[in-house]
């Protein structure tokens, strides 16, 4: 028997630029107008300048083509919207003039103006925010990543698609993904003896790899860099993972057993008659004991629960620490971003290296 991962080469796909040189010049001087008057220098931080326009243009070359295309109309027709109320474009306009027009967009009567101004504004804070220089004034100075590990026994049994390419690979299953679902099913299947090959779209990132940068990370890891929504009023952000491990590396780790009203729901609404508590609770508590789900410890909590527990007594309300997977959290802070330590036990840790050793 065999268990293999196979990913792509690139973490990224190349494409050929979708504007011409002049447009992108525009476009920065558009951005970079948008940028200053929503973020001006201050005291402590200086204003936006080319190192935001690298990053904006890394974001754009790793989105959706659909994506990249609508961002930039969105950043023209801003550019062009100031016209009626001033007889210029915005970038144009005095400091003053620009301001206000941020904040037409900001608390117009409809919403999706204001949805509009929230997505044309989040990547040029992202992008300003992710240049080291910056992030350390505000705080923000993670140390350099963890220095390279040995590869372990099971990387022999990854590799590149490129590898075999022109090659036929004979397999009993091929198991497509390499979350929480496929790394599962590919241990279930492997510990019985079955050959499988476990195809992944991304990398297979290892600690060194995770730099505690959210916006490059995002870029690595995250399928269509994170814009991926489900659709409705409001619209729920789904980020997906496009790394071996799936969402599993790039969410926070939080463990929870589908609850009583919800299983009722199931058997009754879809005659899913087997799921009962009774029923799952012996494979969750398998599940728990190998993913070493545990209470987040009290040393790691923060600021936060501290406020919320404060809140939730005072309300009468029931309130806990989390369960999640990650027997040894340091309180890093970036689970969403690949954890830094290997504190959390996601499917690149767990599942996926137990179905490469079956």
């Amino acid at each position: 028997m065999s268990t293999a991962v196979a990913r792509p080469t690139p973490e990224a796909p190349q494409r050929a630029p979708t504007s011409t040189p002049a447009e992108a010049r525009g476009l920065h001087r558009v951005v970079l107008a948008i940028a200053r008057a929503a973020m001006p220098a201050g005291a402590r931080l200086p204003a936006p300048d080319a190192r935001l326009l690298e990053r904006l243009d890394a974001f754009l070359s790793a989105a959706p083509r659909h994506i990249a295309r609508g961002y930039r109309l969105l950043v023209w027709l801003f550019e062009w919207s100031a016209l009626p109320f001033t007889l210029r474009r915005f970038s144009r306009l005095p400091p003053e003039a620009a301001l206000r027009h941020l904040e037409r967009w900001l608390h117009a009567p409809l919403f999706f103006v204001r949805i509009l101004f929230r997505g044309l504004v989040t990547p040029i804070k992202l992008g300003h925010f992710a240049v080291p220089e910056i992030s350390r004034l505000i705080g923000y100075d993670p140390p350099p990543p963890a220095p390279p590990d040995p590869p372990p026994p099971y990387f022999a049994r990854v590799f590149p698609a490129e590898a075999h390419a022109g090659e036929t690979v004979r397999t009993t299953v091929v198991v497509v993904g390499t979350g929480p679902g496929g790394a599962v099913m590919a241990t279930r299947l492997a510990e019985r003896g079955l050959d499988v090959v476990l195809l992944e779209e991304g990398r297979y990132h290892r600690r060194e790899s995770f730099n505690r940068r959210p916006f490059e990370m995002m870029l690595r890891m995250y399928r269509e860099i994170g814009l991926t929504v489900a659709l409705g009023i409001p619209g729920i952000p789904l980020p997906l993972g496009k790394t071996v491990g799936g969402t599993s590396t790039i969410n926070s780790g939080t463990c929870f057993r589908v609850p009583r009203r919800v299983l009722a729901h199931w058997r009754e609404a879809h005659g899913l008659e087997a799921f009962t508590e009774e029923a799952l609770a012996p494979h969750y508590a398998e599940s728990e004991a190998f993913l070493k789900v545990q209470p987040v410890p009290r040393e790691v909590w923060g600021k936060v629960p501290e406020i919320i527990r404060r809140g939730a007594e005072k309300l009468g309300w029931s309130h806990g620490p989390l369960m999640r997977n990650a027997d040894h959290c340091r309180g890093s802070g970036v689970c969403c971003f690949g954890c830094p330590t290997d504190a959390k036990r996601s499917m690149n840790l767990s599942y996926v290296p137990r179905a490469l050793e079956a």
